[in-house]
């Protein structure tokens, strides 16, 4: 179960539309695909798209990292010994998440086609079906009806709206208008992208709980690195608040998850 070959080549999807958050306008998904070669004729997958404004890493440094870095150390290793192989992969190569998790895909994808199992039987699950939401992105809120309506025509029962772009009373009439349009019963998450401030954070969810906008969860509100900030705005609101761009090791999901412990035990108390 020798790996013999690590490849990787590009793909570039012009969208029908740009994709707009808080963070960035993309006009075509880019990824970088790594395929993996084992001995006995195994062909294995990962992929990785360059997010450079969130993980700092283009599909150039994509490239380079896994060329110059993984490669190199991946050939000649038994894919047996897949838990150590990705634990030396991230002492290896610190930071350049995107580049080591397409590799940890294609890790993976290899031993559980070795198995002969599908990968979430591998890995303990039992269910072969997820509900995924469809994004709403940052347009005027006349627009961002308008898709969401015709998102929920083709099937979706829950919608990621993207905010955060400009002002928060204009996310509040964002979310506004498509409630109005696609009615109480679809599942709404919203995605800031880490484009409110603390302040404007509370005010707005506030507001929004007040309006009965019936909203899941808010990912993101604050900057990444304001972990406080995080915090406040979890202890300010009833609306559960998830961090996206602030977790990217162990250490940082031990971090957040400790402040959210805190702030469960205090309203139980």
């Amino acid at each position: 179960m020798k790996i013999t070959d690590v490849e990787t080549f590009r793909i570039a999807v012009p969208l029908k539309k740009p994709f707009k958050t808080a963070l960035r306008t993309v006009s075509i998904a880019e990824s970088v695909v790594v395929k993996m070669t084992i001995e006995n004729q195994i062909i294995c997958w990962g992929e990785a798209p360059p997010t450079v404004v969130i993980t700092g890493e283009s599909a150039e440094s994509i490239d380079a990292a896994i060329h110059n870095v993984l490669k190199p150390f991946l050939i000649g290793k038994n894919l047996l010994n897949f838990e150590a192989i990705l634990q030396d992969m991230n002492l290896l190569l610190i930071h350049n998440s995107s580049a080591k998790a397409a590799v940890d895909m294609a890790v993976y994808d290899g031993i559980s086609q070795y198995c002969g199992m599908p990968l979430y039987q591998f890995l303990g699950g039992y269910r072969n079906q997820l509900e995924t939401d469809y994004t709403v992105s940052v347009n005027s809120p006349k627009e961002m009806a308008e898709d969401a309506e015709r998102y929920i025509a083709e099937g979706f029962q829950v919608l990621k709206i993207k905010v955060g772009k400009d002002s928060i009373y204009k996310d509040i009439e964002r979310i506004k208008e498509i409630r109005r349009r696609i009615g109480k019963d679809i599942k709404i998450r919203l995605d800031a992208n880490q484009g409110w401030s603390v302040k404007e954070a509370i005010f707005a969810i506030r507001k929004m709980e007040d309006i009965g906008f019936g909203i899941e969860l808010i990912e993101q509100p604050v900057h990444k690195d304001d972990i406080e900030g995080l915090k406040a705005v979890t202890d300010a609101v009833e609306t559960l608040i998830m961090a996206d761009e602030s977790v990217f090791t162990e250490k940082q999901a031990e971090s957040t998850g400790q402040r959210k412990s805190m702030h469960l035990q205090r309203l139980a108390e």
